[in-house]
């Protein structure tokens, strides 16, 4: 039954190489929203006159630990925390969930700590349920965030965290 004149042919002589066809893998890198989530937020005439600047820019950083000369109140945009593949046979789906943080004194005046909560808000409004973001190769299917939620910290330092989750979508070439 294996000699080479069944080779490719179940029991029955269905050919399998006809049946399914062979699908190369999708090679994708994985997807990075943290500098579109930036450049959004640097955009909105709300949130940007509420943070400090660092190097003669708004205080937003997309990497940790942020500099130490970063004064407070600023806006720290966490790399991707989950990663759940919702693949289908011709695409790449990958959900992704971002943290963007805030933070400032609590023990400042208590502007700071209700600049911080707006600043939260702000965000929350700014991306959710919104097509404002971008992603080379990558279609934008749907963005959600939860929060404004307090993240205990120390030191006298208050933060207000909004998670945006994300889902993307690749066709394969």
């Amino acid at each position: 039954m294996w000699d080479s004149e069944y080779w490719g042919q179940d029991y029955w002589g269905a050919d399998y190489w006809g049946e399914a066809p062979f699908i190369p893998p999708i090679v994708v890198t994985d997807p990075d929203l943290a500098i579109s989530i930036r450049e959004a937020i640097l955009g909105d005439m709300v949130i940007t006159p509420l943070l400090s600047t660092y190097l003669g820019d708004p205080a937003v950083f997309t990497r940790t630990p942020v500099p130490g000369g970063a004064d407070y109140p600023m806006i720290v945009i966490s790399r991707n925390v989950i990663k759940v593949n919702q693949d289908g046979v011709h695409d790449y789906r990958p959900t992704v969930a971002y943290q963007i943080a805030t933070y400032g004194k609590n023990s400042a005046p208590p502007e700071q700590y209700r600049a911080i909560s707006t600043i939260a808000y702000e965000i929350r409004t700014l991306l959710h349920r919104q097509h404002n973001l971008s992603l080379t190769d990558w279609t934008i299917t749907d963005q959600v965030c939860s929060g404004p939620v307090d993240q205990p910290s120390a030191d006298q330092i208050t933060a207000r965290v909004v998670t945006l989750t994300a889902r993307l979508a690749q066709l394969a070439a």
